[in-house]
């Protein structure tokens, strides 16, 4: 076994959740930015001191407009060092626990981990987890040279949440959230649902609150309240303006934060 594949995450979701090469995400991404030429206010009004985004975490197809309305904020704000933050969907964890490769790889390139002895190591949540991968790629295009920390955010306690928000905060991380909201409603319901959520997320409000990355949010939650900042809205889709199908959707939004 080469030294590279012992130290090197491989892809995983390359080819099913975003492209399979780095011509086709560079394609995807370029022709939002070309859609989107035009800065919309947000942009043109985004403060110097953005200390995170919320995106979703589905294929690109469905959410991956969405998540890039925040994602091109990176182009301006060039962060040095990252947390992604995302759910488990896959192997359950009652913390937040990293990965020990030394870098990540997509068919854009590898990017450095950084290896926070204040996180415990817990490869497997790592291996076949979506919520974080998908964010890379987004993250090597507009921030080639910033190293990561991926997060696999299980349940956590209220205390754990407040413990481990401290602990991002004190390392100046920018900080990237990783979630999706409403789960396979008529999209009257997922609409209504989202609604409240986002109203929620906007009020730092976990109660009430429909995600999948609840448990990630209530970190950023903890963090925007010591900061006494609160997340800002971006875009909001569901999976309808893809394939058209209103009988079971999922719901998806940006913020600034």
């Amino acid at each position: 076994m080469k030294k590279s594949d012992i130290h090197i995450r491989k892809p995983v979701f390359a080819g099913s959740f975003y492209p399979s090469t780095a011509k086709e995400i560079k394609a995807f991404i370029e022709k939002f930015n070309k859609d989107h030429s035009e800065q919309e206010d947000y942009l043109k009004q985004m403060p110097a001191s953005v200390s995170g985004l919320i995106v979703p975490h589905a294929g690109w197809e469905y959410s991956g407009k969405t998540a890039l309305s925040a994602f091109r904020m990176l182009e301006k704000l060039q962060p040095d060092k990252i947390a992604i933050l995302g759910p488990g969907h896959r192997v359950l964890v009652n913390s937040a626990v990293r990965d020990d490769h030394e870098a990540w790889e997509t068919p854009l390139g590898t990017t450095m981990l950084i290896q926070d002895e204040d996180f415990e190591i817990f490869k497997p949540a790592h291996a076949v987890e979506h919520s974080l991968e998908v964010q890379l790629p987004f993250i090597q295009y507009f921030v080639p040279r910033c190293k990561i920390m991926p997060l696999v955010v299980g349940q956590l306690k209220k205390g754990q949440v407040e413990t481990l928000a401290e602990k991002l905060l004190d390392k100046g991380y920018f900080f990237i959230i990783s979630t999706d909201l409403s789960h396979f409603y008529p999209i009257a319901e997922a609409h209504k649902r989202d609604l409240k959520s986002i109203e929620n997320i906007e009020r730092l409000c976990e109660e009430g609150t429909e995600a999948c990355g609840l448990q990630p949010l209530r970190i950023a939650f903890a963090i925007m309240r010591k900061l006494r900042k609160k997340p800002h809205l971006i875009n909001y889709s569901t999976s309808a303006d893809a394939n058209g199908d209103a009988s079971s959707v999922v719901g998806y939004a940006s913020f600034w934060m």
